[in-house]
């Protein structure tokens, strides 16, 4: 597995993922930016107009369902990590989490029991 190369999707296009987790995933030779879910882009802030060779999308789910992504790099608002958290898992995605990860130790138990559950 050494020299496979993860297709990654951002979720959410705000600071976080502009400044810090994509300029990250672009520098890693095992990893390639493939797609951004922003839900709302504007003309002032668009990832299509700031990353139009890759695929967008305005909903996380449609991310979740594509097949050529490995990995979802969730940088949306804390209140929407856990549920998003849990619909990557469920579609069989590897996930890193933004913080504050989910807001509590429960819900962080129960993601990461989901994930030991699957086969990957």
């Amino acid at each position: 597995m050494p020299n496979k190369v993860f297709n990654v999707g951002a979720v959410g296009y705000g600071l976080s993922a502009k400044v810090f987790h994509i300029p990250f995933i672009e520098l890693c030779p095992h990893f390639r930016l493939h797609s951004i879910v922003q839900r709302t882009p504007t003309q002032e802030d668009s990832a299509p107009v700031d990353y139009p060779h890759l695929t967008h999308y305005n909903d996380a789910k449609m991310l979740a369902t594509d097949p050529e992504v490995d990995v979802a790099v969730i940088t949306s608002t804390p209140e929407t990590h856990y549920s998003l958290s849990k619909t990557f898992l469920l579609s069989n995605k590897h996930i890193l989490v933004e913080k504050p990860f989910v807001p509590s130790s429960r819900e962080a138990e129960e993601l990461a029991a989901m994930q030991r559950r699957e086969d990957y």
